[in-house]
Protein backbone atom coordinates (compact mmCIF):
# COMPACT_ATOMS: atom_id res chain seq x y z
CA UNK A 1 0.00 0.00 0.00
CA UNK A 2 0.86 3.21 -0.98
CA UNK A 3 1.49 5.98 1.49
CA UNK A 4 -1.53 8.89 1.34
CA UNK A 5 -1.95 12.29 2.76
CA UNK A 6 -4.44 12.66 5.23
CA UNK A 7 -7.96 12.62 3.07
CA UNK A 8 -11.01 14.58 4.10
CA UNK A 9 -14.55 14.55 2.36
CA UNK A 10 -16.67 17.82 2.66
CA UNK A 11 -20.51 17.23 2.56
CA UNK A 12 -23.33 19.56 4.08
CA UNK A 13 -25.27 16.59 5.34
CA UNK A 14 -25.34 13.10 6.33
CA UNK A 15 -28.03 11.14 5.61
CA UNK A 16 -30.11 8.01 4.22
CA UNK A 17 -29.35 8.01 0.69
CA UNK A 18 -27.33 6.83 -2.32
CA UNK A 19 -24.58 9.39 -2.41
CA UNK A 20 -24.05 9.41 1.24
CA UNK A 21 -23.69 5.78 1.77
CA UNK A 22 -21.38 5.41 -1.27
CA UNK A 23 -19.15 8.23 0.51
CA UNK A 24 -19.14 6.39 3.47
CA UNK A 25 -17.87 3.58 1.64
CA UNK A 26 -14.95 5.20 0.54
CA UNK A 27 -14.14 6.72 4.03
CA UNK A 28 -14.50 3.64 5.90
CA UNK A 29 -12.55 1.03 3.34
CA UNK A 30 -9.68 3.70 2.85
CA UNK A 31 -9.55 3.60 6.55
CA UNK A 32 -9.55 -0.07 6.73
CA UNK A 33 -6.01 0.18 4.46
CA UNK A 34 -4.64 2.44 6.97
CA UNK A 35 -5.58 6.38 5.60
CA UNK A 36 -6.22 9.33 7.73
CA UNK A 37 -9.15 9.77 6.16
CA UNK A 38 -12.59 11.51 7.43
CA UNK A 39 -15.82 12.81 6.70
CA UNK A 40 -16.23 16.68 7.68
CA UNK A 41 -19.83 17.81 7.36
CA UNK A 42 -22.52 19.91 9.01
CA UNK A 43 -25.43 18.24 9.99
CA UNK A 44 -27.05 14.51 10.14
CA UNK A 45 -25.24 11.50 11.07
CA UNK A 46 -24.30 7.83 10.48
CA UNK A 47 -25.75 5.72 12.72
CA UNK A 48 -28.03 4.28 9.03
CA UNK A 49 -24.75 2.78 8.18
CA UNK A 50 -24.32 0.00 10.51
CA UNK A 51 -20.72 0.69 10.45
CA UNK A 52 -18.77 3.13 12.25
CA UNK A 53 -17.86 6.23 9.54
CA UNK A 54 -15.13 8.33 10.81
CA UNK A 55 -16.75 11.66 11.03
CA UNK A 56 -16.50 15.02 12.39
CA UNK A 57 -19.79 17.45 12.47
CA UNK A 58 -18.93 21.20 12.42
CA UNK A 59 -22.13 23.60 14.15
CA UNK A 60 -21.42 26.33 11.28
CA UNK A 61 -19.73 26.85 8.10
CA UNK A 62 -17.07 29.17 9.60
CA UNK A 63 -15.40 26.55 11.91
CA UNK A 64 -15.74 24.07 9.28
CA UNK A 65 -13.91 26.55 7.10
CA UNK A 66 -11.30 27.54 9.60
CA UNK A 67 -10.91 23.97 9.74
CA UNK A 68 -10.14 22.90 6.19
CA UNK A 69 -7.68 26.35 6.46
CA UNK A 70 -5.66 24.55 8.59
CA UNK A 71 -5.61 21.39 6.77
CA UNK A 72 -3.18 19.94 5.10
CA UNK A 73 -3.88 17.20 2.74
CA UNK A 74 -6.24 16.04 0.26
CA UNK A 75 -10.04 17.67 0.10
CA UNK A 76 -12.88 16.08 -1.57
CA UNK A 77 -15.63 18.04 -2.48
CA UNK A 78 -19.15 15.31 -2.21
CA UNK A 79 -21.68 18.48 -3.28
CA UNK A 80 -21.77 21.16 -5.54
CA UNK A 81 -21.80 24.04 -2.70
CA UNK A 82 -18.82 22.29 -1.01
CA UNK A 83 -16.86 22.03 -4.43
CA UNK A 84 -16.04 26.30 -3.56
CA UNK A 85 -15.11 25.79 0.13
CA UNK A 86 -12.68 23.23 -1.08
CA UNK A 87 -11.31 25.50 -3.37
CA UNK A 88 -11.62 28.82 -1.44
CA UNK A 89 -9.33 26.75 1.12
CA UNK A 90 -6.23 25.09 -1.16
CA UNK A 91 -2.54 26.03 -0.01
CA UNK A 92 0.09 25.83 -2.58
CA UNK A 93 1.30 22.44 -3.52
CA UNK A 94 -2.74 20.65 -2.89
CA UNK A 95 -4.89 19.64 -5.80
CA UNK A 96 -8.35 19.24 -4.37
CA UNK A 97 -10.78 16.73 -5.82
CA UNK A 98 -14.47 16.37 -6.20
CA UNK A 99 -17.04 13.18 -5.35
CA UNK A 100 -19.58 13.94 -8.07
CA UNK A 101 -22.56 11.66 -7.16
CA UNK A 102 -24.49 13.51 -9.95
CA UNK A 103 -24.56 16.64 -12.76
CA UNK A 104 -26.61 18.43 -10.50
CA UNK A 105 -27.11 21.45 -12.81
CA UNK A 106 -29.87 18.92 -14.15
CA UNK A 107 -31.37 18.49 -10.75
CA UNK A 108 -31.40 21.55 -8.62
CA UNK A 109 -32.98 23.67 -11.55
CA UNK A 110 -32.40 27.54 -11.59
CA UNK A 111 -28.96 26.59 -9.10
CA UNK A 112 -25.23 27.34 -10.32
CA UNK A 113 -24.25 24.12 -9.79
CA UNK A 114 -22.87 23.50 -13.41
CA UNK A 115 -20.30 26.33 -12.72
CA UNK A 116 -18.71 23.66 -9.49
CA UNK A 117 -17.82 21.53 -12.54
CA UNK A 118 -15.45 24.48 -13.87
CA UNK A 119 -13.51 24.94 -10.71
CA UNK A 120 -10.37 23.63 -11.04
CA UNK A 121 -10.79 20.51 -8.90
CA UNK A 122 -10.04 17.03 -10.14
CA UNK A 123 -13.74 15.22 -10.51
CA UNK A 124 -14.52 11.70 -10.25
CA UNK A 125 -17.72 9.87 -10.14
CA UNK A 126 -19.57 6.68 -9.80
CA UNK A 127 -20.54 5.67 -13.42
CA UNK A 128 -20.32 6.77 -17.03
CA UNK A 129 -23.50 8.26 -17.64
CA UNK A 130 -22.70 11.18 -14.88
CA UNK A 131 -19.15 11.61 -16.72
CA UNK A 132 -20.79 11.52 -19.96
CA UNK A 133 -23.01 14.50 -19.06
CA UNK A 134 -20.60 16.87 -17.54
CA UNK A 135 -17.58 15.95 -20.24
CA UNK A 136 -20.66 16.90 -22.59
CA UNK A 137 -21.81 19.98 -21.12
CA UNK A 138 -18.87 21.44 -18.98
CA UNK A 139 -16.12 20.19 -21.18
CA UNK A 140 -14.47 18.99 -18.00
CA UNK A 141 -13.01 15.00 -17.62
CA UNK A 142 -14.30 13.12 -14.99
CA UNK A 143 -12.76 9.99 -13.98
CA UNK A 144 -14.57 6.53 -13.08
CA UNK A 145 -14.08 4.83 -10.30
CA UNK A 146 -16.89 3.04 -10.30
CA UNK A 147 -19.25 1.83 -7.37
CA UNK A 148 -19.57 -1.08 -5.48
CA UNK A 149 -22.08 -3.06 -3.50
CA UNK A 150 -21.15 -5.20 -0.07
CA UNK A 151 -21.62 -8.76 -1.92
CA UNK A 152 -21.13 -10.36 2.01
CA UNK A 153 -24.90 -8.82 2.57
CA UNK A 154 -26.44 -8.43 -0.71
CA UNK A 155 -27.09 -11.84 -1.52
CA UNK A 156 -29.95 -14.37 -2.19
CA UNK A 157 -31.31 -15.52 0.57
CA UNK A 158 -32.81 -19.30 1.16
CA UNK A 159 -35.99 -17.92 1.47
CA UNK A 160 -39.52 -18.76 -0.55
CA UNK A 161 -39.86 -15.73 -2.64
CA UNK A 162 -43.82 -13.90 -3.06
CA UNK A 163 -43.99 -14.50 -6.93
CA UNK A 164 -47.11 -11.95 -6.26
CA UNK A 165 -45.19 -9.62 -4.19
CA UNK A 166 -43.92 -5.91 -5.35
CA UNK A 167 -40.71 -3.99 -3.32
CA UNK A 168 -40.52 0.05 -4.41
CA UNK A 169 -38.84 2.57 -3.19
CA UNK A 170 -41.43 5.27 -1.22
CA UNK A 171 -40.08 8.52 -1.57
CA UNK A 172 -41.42 11.67 -2.36
CA UNK A 173 -38.87 14.27 -2.18
CA UNK A 174 -35.64 14.67 -3.72
CA UNK A 175 -33.00 16.74 -4.98
CA UNK A 176 -34.51 19.15 -7.59
CA UNK A 177 -37.98 18.46 -8.75
CA UNK A 178 -40.48 16.70 -6.17
CA UNK A 179 -41.54 13.75 -8.06
CA UNK A 180 -37.98 12.89 -9.84
CA UNK A 181 -37.99 9.77 -7.87
CA UNK A 182 -41.21 8.63 -9.87
CA UNK A 183 -43.71 8.09 -6.90
CA UNK A 184 -46.57 9.04 -8.72
CA UNK A 185 -45.32 7.12 -11.91
CA UNK A 186 -45.21 4.36 -9.37
CA UNK A 187 -48.56 4.46 -7.89
CA UNK A 188 -50.57 4.73 -11.17
CA UNK A 189 -48.77 2.21 -12.61
CA UNK A 190 -50.03 -0.40 -9.77
CA UNK A 191 -53.04 0.86 -9.92
CA UNK A 192 -53.32 -0.14 -13.36
CA UNK A 193 -51.53 -3.83 -12.42
CA UNK A 194 -54.25 -4.26 -9.74
CA UNK A 195 -57.07 -4.32 -11.75
CA UNK A 196 -55.19 -6.87 -14.12
CA UNK A 197 -53.70 -9.09 -11.07
CA UNK A 198 -55.43 -9.25 -8.62
CA UNK A 199 -52.77 -11.58 -6.54
CA UNK A 200 -50.47 -8.50 -6.19
CA UNK A 201 -49.04 -7.20 -3.56
CA UNK A 202 -47.39 -4.09 -2.12
CA UNK A 203 -44.03 -3.57 0.01
CA UNK A 204 -42.53 -0.36 0.25
CA UNK A 205 -39.46 0.95 1.71
CA UNK A 206 -37.61 4.53 2.76
CA UNK A 207 -37.13 6.99 5.83
CA UNK A 208 -40.86 9.02 4.89
CA UNK A 209 -43.59 7.31 6.51
CA UNK A 210 -46.23 4.95 4.86
CA UNK A 211 -48.06 6.23 1.79
CA UNK A 212 -51.50 5.93 1.35
CA UNK A 213 -52.14 2.66 -0.61
CA UNK A 214 -56.07 1.68 -1.10
CA UNK A 215 -55.67 -0.31 -4.06
CA UNK A 216 -53.79 -3.47 -2.56
CA UNK A 217 -52.60 -5.58 0.19
CA UNK A 218 -49.55 -3.35 1.18
CA UNK A 219 -46.85 -3.09 3.92
CA UNK A 220 -44.12 -0.22 4.86
CA UNK A 221 -40.43 -0.77 5.82
CA UNK A 222 -39.24 2.98 7.16
CA UNK A 223 -35.30 3.10 7.51
CA UNK A 224 -34.87 -0.32 6.73
CA UNK A 225 -31.43 -1.78 7.36
CA UNK A 226 -28.89 -3.49 4.48
CA UNK A 227 -29.54 -6.58 6.22
CA UNK A 228 -33.16 -5.79 6.53
CA UNK A 229 -33.41 -5.00 2.58
CA UNK A 230 -31.68 -7.89 1.85
CA UNK A 231 -34.32 -9.87 2.87
CA UNK A 232 -37.36 -7.63 1.04
CA UNK A 233 -35.19 -8.37 -2.05
CA UNK A 234 -35.14 -12.01 -1.45
CA UNK A 235 -38.62 -12.33 -0.57
CA UNK A 236 -40.12 -10.43 -3.29
CA UNK A 237 -41.30 -11.41 -7.05
CA UNK A 238 -40.49 -7.72 -8.36
CA UNK A 239 -38.40 -4.87 -8.23
CA UNK A 240 -40.14 -1.54 -9.34
CA UNK A 241 -38.12 1.87 -9.75
CA UNK A 242 -40.00 4.51 -11.17
CA UNK A 243 -37.67 7.48 -11.23
CA UNK A 244 -37.10 10.12 -14.04
CA UNK A 245 -33.63 10.32 -12.95
CA UNK A 246 -31.00 8.38 -11.44
CA UNK A 247 -26.97 9.63 -11.01
CA UNK A 248 -26.28 5.65 -10.72
CA UNK A 249 -29.73 4.01 -8.98
CA UNK A 250 -27.77 1.82 -6.56
CA UNK A 251 -31.26 0.09 -4.95
CA UNK A 252 -31.87 -1.67 -8.22
CA UNK A 253 -28.18 -3.24 -8.66
CA UNK A 254 -28.97 -4.33 -5.23
CA UNK A 255 -31.91 -5.87 -5.80
CA UNK A 256 -30.13 -7.34 -8.82
CA UNK A 257 -27.60 -8.89 -6.48
CA UNK A 258 -30.27 -10.90 -4.42
CA UNK A 259 -31.37 -12.55 -7.59
CA UNK A 260 -34.91 -9.68 -7.61
CA UNK A 261 -36.10 -9.23 -11.11
CA UNK A 262 -36.30 -5.16 -11.82
CA UNK A 263 -38.79 -2.98 -13.59
CA UNK A 264 -37.18 0.54 -14.31
CA UNK A 265 -37.65 3.49 -16.47
CA UNK A 266 -34.76 4.43 -18.14
CA UNK A 267 -33.32 6.84 -15.68
CA UNK A 268 -29.84 7.59 -16.75
CA UNK A 269 -27.72 6.31 -14.94
CA UNK A 270 -29.18 2.58 -14.66
CA UNK A 271 -28.78 2.41 -18.13
CA UNK A 272 -24.86 1.02 -17.40
CA UNK A 273 -26.64 -2.28 -15.56
CA UNK A 274 -30.18 -2.24 -16.86
CA UNK A 275 -30.58 -3.89 -20.23
CA UNK A 276 -34.09 -3.97 -21.83
CA UNK A 277 -35.03 -7.91 -21.76
CA UNK A 278 -31.46 -8.79 -20.64
CA UNK A 279 -30.93 -7.60 -17.22
CA UNK A 280 -34.19 -5.93 -16.16
CA UNK A 281 -37.49 -4.67 -17.93
CA UNK A 282 -36.89 -1.35 -18.85
CA UNK A 283 -39.50 0.98 -20.28
CA UNK A 284 -38.30 4.05 -22.01
CA UNK A 285 -41.23 6.29 -22.25
CA UNK A 286 -41.92 6.58 -18.38
CA UNK A 287 -45.22 5.96 -18.21
CA UNK A 288 -47.43 4.34 -16.17
CA UNK A 289 -48.69 1.78 -18.65
CA UNK A 290 -45.57 0.87 -19.74
CA UNK A 291 -44.56 0.25 -16.21
CA UNK A 292 -47.35 -1.74 -15.83
CA UNK A 293 -47.17 -3.82 -18.75
CA UNK A 294 -43.61 -4.70 -18.01
CA UNK A 295 -44.75 -5.45 -14.01
CA UNK A 296 -47.34 -7.68 -15.42
CA UNK A 297 -44.71 -10.12 -17.47
CA UNK A 298 -42.88 -10.45 -14.98
CA UNK A 299 -45.86 -11.74 -12.73
CA UNK A 300 -47.16 -13.82 -15.38
CA UNK A 301 -43.85 -15.80 -16.67
CA UNK A 302 -41.81 -17.41 -13.54
CA UNK A 303 -39.49 -18.45 -16.49
CA UNK A 304 -38.99 -15.30 -17.45
CA UNK A 305 -38.52 -13.45 -13.56
CA UNK A 306 -36.09 -16.35 -13.45
CA UNK A 307 -33.96 -15.20 -16.22
CA UNK A 308 -33.98 -12.08 -15.18
CA UNK A 309 -32.66 -12.98 -12.13
CA UNK A 310 -29.76 -15.05 -12.65
CA UNK A 311 -28.46 -12.16 -15.45
CA UNK A 312 -29.15 -9.51 -12.93
CA UNK A 313 -26.91 -11.53 -10.12
CA UNK A 314 -24.29 -11.84 -12.82
CA UNK A 315 -24.41 -8.13 -13.74
CA UNK A 316 -23.65 -7.06 -10.10
CA UNK A 317 -20.50 -9.32 -9.20
CA UNK A 318 -19.10 -6.81 -11.53
CA UNK A 319 -19.28 -4.41 -9.11
CA UNK A 320 -16.47 -4.39 -5.94
CA UNK A 321 -15.86 -2.18 -3.55
CA UNK A 322 -12.02 -3.35 -3.69
CA UNK A 323 -12.04 -2.91 -6.97
CA UNK A 324 -13.55 0.86 -6.72
CA UNK A 325 -11.18 1.88 -3.68
CA UNK A 326 -8.02 0.48 -5.78
CA UNK A 327 -8.49 3.20 -8.17
CA UNK A 328 -9.22 5.59 -6.11
CA UNK A 329 -6.46 5.33 -4.16
CA UNK A 330 -4.79 5.31 -7.71
CA UNK A 331 -6.20 8.71 -8.33
CA UNK A 332 -5.04 10.35 -5.66
CA UNK A 333 -1.57 9.11 -5.44
CA UNK A 334 -1.55 9.79 -9.40
CA UNK A 335 -2.52 13.70 -8.87
CA UNK A 336 -0.11 13.75 -5.56
CA UNK A 337 2.59 12.88 -7.91
CA UNK A 338 1.55 15.26 -10.62
CA UNK A 339 1.57 18.78 -7.81
CA UNK A 340 4.62 17.08 -6.23
CA UNK A 341 6.44 16.99 -9.55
Amino acid sequence: MSHLPPIRYILPLASLCGGCKTIAEHVTSLAARGHDTEVWHLAGGWEWFGRSVPHRIFPHTDQLGAALQSFRGIKTATFWTTASWVVSNLHPGERGFYDVQDEDESTYSGSNAGTSYRLGLTPFTNGEFVAENIERKYGTPVTVVGIGIDHRVFRPLPMIRERFRILTPYRTGSAGPVALKGWDLASAALRELARAEPRASLVTFGVEPSPRVDWMPHIHVQRPSDRKLRELYSQSGVFLSASRHEGFGLPMLEAQACGLPVVCTDAGGNREFCRHEDTALVCPNQTPGGLSTNLLRVLSDPALAARLGIAGIAEATRYRWADVIDRLESLYLHQRAAVLA
